[in-house]
């Protein structure tokens, strides 16, 4: 099982919304698809954590996100498509209690960024259209602008945020995707 700390800045952007110029270098346009999984009632979501399943290029991968302090920790493991790693399960214990596993959300992404680099921070700022396959809200499209913290202070997040809200970029609630595409 693999484990990073995810620190982000996540902003609200109107359709068809590109990222501007930021002098960074781009990264290569992906697709990929997260299946969404919760307990009956929504107890991980109560609690702020995501479980999904995402497929890029015919391979899998669970990943397990928590919610910590000013981050979000994020666990990810190998495993197939019926179930996910005992070892991610384990961590949701307390929450399988109230129920087995169920799907409650396909989304497709189609995601383009760059990585750039401002006064001691390096981000990877992407430009995330997101499409909800199934759940109550089929059909529903938004765009999701991150940007995530690859090293260095947390600090510089603010300025690339700033030029993107000059771009047309929204100050965001800061929710995971599964939570706009359910509409908590």
């Amino acid at each position: 099982m693999r484990a990073t700390s995810e620190h982000e800045l996540k902003l609200d952007a109107p359709s068809g919304f590109r990222l501007p110029p930021l002098g960074g270098r781009p990264l290569t346009p992906r697709v990929f698809t997260s299946v969404y999984y919760d307990v009956p009632g929504g107890s991980l979501a109560d609690g702020g954590i995501t479980l999904r399943r995402r497929t890029e290029n015919g391979s899998g991968v669970w990943q397990l996100k928590l919610p910590a302090d000013d981050s979000r920790l994020e666990l990810e493991a190998e495993g197939g498509p019926g179930q996910p790693p005992e070892e991610l399960l384990a961590l949701l214990h307390a929450h399988l209690r109230r129920g087995p596993l169920e799907r409650v959300a396909e989304l497709r992404t189609h995601r383009s960024g760059e990585l750039v680099d401002r006064n001691g921070t390096r981000a990877e700022v992407t430009a995330d259209e997101v499409t909800v396959l199934d759940s109550g809200d089929a059909g529903n499209h938004f765009v999701e602008v991150e940007i995530e913290l690859r090293d260095g202070s947390p600090d510089g997040l603010d300025e690339i945020a700033g030029e993107l809200v000059s771009a047309g970029a929204e100050p965001g609630k800061g929710l995971p995707k599964l939570f706009r595409a359910l509409g908590r």
